[in-house]
């Protein structure tokens, strides 16, 4: 099971009316309303990262979304992007205050160093061999 999968939350109603949050085999958190359950959730998941998936009444998904590292994580599998630790402390500050992306684009712009010192890509071998071939 990978990181990701293990930190999937479901918010849904159970058998008493009440709902639930829960994380794929652990125990859960039962609320009397949705939207308590879902706000508890959101929280959850923007602190540790992972994907939330919102249920209706009937047991159809809803709504599903990535919030937090998750959506890092794929980044750093697709595009062989990592971010250095000051990198992840600046996102992770972003995740913890629940800004929107827009938010996060604004405070970026204000301080590029907060995300360009923070991010390494892998060097590729034909940009290293036309650096050989220059000197």
């Amino acid at each position: 099971m990978s990181r990701s999968q293990s930190r999937t939350y479901f918010v849904a109603k159970n058998a008493t009316g009440s709902w639930t949050v829960t994380r794929s085999g652990a125990s859960s958190k039962v609320f009397e309303t949705k939207d308590a359950a879902v706000k508890a959730a959101r929280q959850i998941v923007r602190q540790d990262g992972g994907v939330l998936e919102i249920k209706n009444s009937d047991g159809r998904t809803q709504k599903s979304f990535t919030l937090g590292r998750a959506a890092m994580t794929k980044l750093n599998e697709v595009e062989g992007v990592t971010l250095s630790g000051a990198g992840k402390r600046t996102f992770k500050e972003f995740d913890r205050k629940g800004l929107t992306p827009s938010e996060r684009r604004a405070k970026l712009r204000k301080d590029p160093t907060k995300l360009t010192a923070g991010v390494r890509s892998p060097q590729s071998p034909r940009s290293s061999q036309s650096e050989r071939t220059k000197v």
